[in-house]
């Protein structure tokens, strides 16, 4: 056991605590000679605004035993608590694989903490670095959180830039070098959390691998290559011996007794059926209800599908692996494409187009022979119905939801139409809605679905994802910044000249300096405006947009889907305005939550909707991969119990209707074409299931339906 060090702090009761200044940093030896920490002193701590406060708790004789107890009110911001500010200089941490902090829960409700590190400018736009990750703490639970610092637990020696990953082995998440910062904080509690923090430390020195030891990393199976995990395949004799033992738990597990064909609940009640999936409230709590009237509640993973997940750039990279086939002339040259236009953040979005080579498609062509696609079908409808699931999520394989086994939702994209030029967002720009062609375009996407407009087995449409709705002003300001034959410019100058007698009196009201109306139409700045001034107009703006979008989507969708589910944009960025004007149009509110938890997820006050989790899941920390950097779990066992954990918490919540897990199937962990490489799957990139996070899926799975009912736990 590593033995552990402890924050050495001379506390008073304050928002700011001055610090022992004793020693910046010191390794010690704990209670074996290979077990090494390091104690973390700060030059003071500071609450991090007036809703925190700081006290000290008598926690033993020795300084060592010192420990502080933190109460952060609702009142305060979104992520409270307290800093601990290191001295001039900060801390060198290069030599540690994380740094963890001791937390007891005194609070009388659970509570979710998240730990950060801050170096020079991170708090600024574009400058510097903060890492940070965040767990809950269980009425009267004590534990360590652990942010790591470095993918895996050694360091490419001498440091190399390894190209195309998000989340790098051998490579520091921040420059580790000058850590200014570390906090704790509560995120958005909804009533006072107080807990305890000591023992600051870093801990887990960094062994050192060169670079010649670490090329290539990744192997014929696509596999990280320095690391060993159960389920790791070294042959293709591996991957039919774990088909084998695959299909012996399968039949053993043939899945939940009171499921009906579709999934619904077979031994509720019986309520109308219509032939399609539709909404009811029922005691309080939204449901689905099934094509044979038979209550329904979704589970299932997105992107189930053979292509989507496995495949990674080659080009420019390819001392990164052990083998890959020729691009031609080998059974394995199919699974070759070009990458023309899908890249939209790191390496590749300056290096497009690309070579991809996808080592899922080529595990399956191994594992299944040459029918490869149809058993990949075929072991998917089983795999869900055995593990409690019910659903194929967004981004499902046609060739595999058509088969009419597994219940499913249909996602489209409208791609193509004008943005809106001065805005902007995480996955692109915002849709100029006022734009004819995005009518058309829209139109277009969504009649290309054709069987799915009368299938009994299409729950639904999700149209668009993860959109940059940003605040409730912000694409109103994004139009004005935008050229002077935008439509959605041109329609909101409209709605000015009805509210403002003229440009005098906008300029008046505003704070800004438009010479006239054509001036501010040709202008593509927001010099002077003062948002608070102008915020009546903005936010009337951004309600029309918002609600143009959703009410032309449901015109659109019904026009040609009459009894299918409008499931919303899969929000994953929100706010009042544009979560109000989904609820307005859609059937069900869609959002993406990465969270521990969702029992206190409700849609804004008055909106009494369904509530659709489109995107979730829990990345392990273990050896197989690099992830863990959204919502993390210690292993594959820890990501079944925070499954069991989240899956009961959406049940538990009246307006939830579903929770999709995000995704069926790893991504490689050299990285997709925007560099994502996590463990994000159910499956491994070998086609194998990750056995401690399917039995959690199985544990609430098979119960669903009497949690939701109330008749079990």
């Amino acid at each position: 056991m590593i033995a552990l060090s402890f924050l050495f702090l001379v506390y008073t009761i304050c928002n700011q605590v001055q610090a022992q200044q004793l020693l910046e940093q010191e390794a010690v030896e704990g209670e074996t000679a290979s077990a090494e920490t390091l104690r973390l002193i700060a030059s003071n701590t500071e609450a991090l605004s007036s809703a925190a406060r700081i006290e000290e708790v008598s926690g033993g004789q020795a300084i060592d035993s010192r420990v502080l107890r933190i109460s952060v009110m609702p009142d305060g911001q979104d992520q409270d608590g307290i800093a601990f500010i290191a001295p001039d200089g900060g801390w060198n941490l290069t030599d540690w694989r994380s740094i963890k902090a001791d937390i007891t829960n005194l609070s009388e409700h659970t509570i979710h903490l998240g730990i950060r590190a801050d170096t020079p400018g991170s708090e600024e736009t574009n400058k510097g670095w903060a890492h940070k990750l965040y767990q809950y703490v269980q009425v009267g639970e004590t534990k360590t959180i652990s942010l790591n610092l470095y993918n895996t637990d050694w360091a490419i020696e001498p440091p190399m830039n390894v190209r195309g990953l998000r989340e790098k082995p051998g490579q520091a998440i921040i420059p580790p070098n000058e850590v200014i910062k570390i906090s704790v904080v509560s995120v958005r509690p909804n009533q006072t959390d107080t807990f305890t923090v000591s023992n600051l430390r870093g801990e887990g020195a960094m062994a050192k691998m060169s670079v010649d030891k670490f090329l290539p990393f990744i192997d014929k199976y696509g596999q990280f290559m320095h690391a060993e995990w159960d389920g790791k395949a070294k042959s293709d004799a591996d991957l039919l011996t774990q088909l084998a033992q695959e299909k012996k738990d399968l039949a053993a597990n043939p899945g939940p007794k009171n499921f009906n064909e579709y999934g619904g609940w077979a031994n509720g009640p019986q309520l109308e059926a219509t032939g399609h999936f539709r909404v009811t409230k029922r005691n309080g709590k939204w449901w689905l209800v099934d094509p044979t009237g038979k209550l329904f509640w979704s589970a299932g993973p997105d992107m189930l599908a053979a292509d989507f997940t496995g495949h990674t750039g080659i080009d420019y990279r390819e001392e990164y692996f052990a083998w890959v086939p020729p691009r031609e002339g080998s059974p394995f040259s199919e699974h070759y494409f070009l990458n023309e236009g899908w890249a939209p953040h790191g390496f590749y979005r300056d290096n497009l187009p690309f070579m991809m080579f996808d080592f899922h498609d080529a595990n399956l062509q191994r594992k299944y022979g040459k029918n490869w696609r149809d058993a990949f079908a075929n072991m998917a409808h089983k795999r869900l119905r055995s593990w409690g699931m019910n659903t194929i999520a967004a981004w499902g394989d046609p060739a595999v939801y058509r088969q009419q086994k597994t219940a499913y939702t249909t996602h489209v994209w409208i791609h193509g139409a004008r943005p809106i030029e001065g805005s902007s967002g995480y996955w692109g720009q915002f849709p100029d809605v006022f734009d004819p062609d995005w009518q058309e375009t829209a139109r277009k996407a969504i009649g290309a679905y054709k069987q799915e407009q009368s299938d009994p087995w299409n729950i639904g449409y999700f149209v668009d994802n993860e959109m940059g709705w940003g605040d409730t002003t912000s694409l109103a300001v994004a139009t004005l910044t935008s050229p002077p034959d935008q439509a959605a410019k041109i329609a909101f100058m409209d709605d000015l000249k009805m509210n403002h007698r003229n440009i005098q009196a906008l300029n008046a009201s505003w704070g800004t300096n438009y010479r006239s109306w054509d001036d501010m139409l040709e202008r593509q700045d927001a010099d002077g405006l003062d948002v608070d001034r102008a915020r009546p107009d903005l936010e009337a703006f951004y309600k029309r947009l918002c609600e143009r979008y959703f009410r032309i989507i449901k015109q659109e969708l019904k026009a040609v889907a009459p009894d299918k589910l409008y499931l919303g944009v899969r929000f994953a960025w929100r706010n009042d305005i544009a979560v109000k004007a989904s609820a307005r149009y859609t059937d069900v509110v869609s959002y993406n939550a990465y969270q521990g938890s969702v029992r206190d997820l409700f849609l804004p006050e008055g909106i009494d909707r369904p509530l659709m989790i489109g995107e979730f899941n829990f990345q392990a920390t273990d050896t197989r991969g690099f992830g863990g950097q959204i919502v993390s779990a210690r292993d594959q066992a820890h990501r079944g119990e925070r499954y069991v954990e989240y899956i009961r918490s959406a049940l538990e919540n009246p307006q939830i209707v579903g929770a999709h897990w995000f995704e069926y199937t790893d991504e490689s962990p050299a990285g997709r074409p925007d560099g994502e490489n996590w463990n994000n799957g159910i499956v491994s990139g070998t086609d194998y299931p990750h056995y401690g996070l399917v039995d959690g899926i199985r544990e609430i799975g098979y119960k669903m339906y009497e949690v939701r009912a109330g008749l079990a736990e």
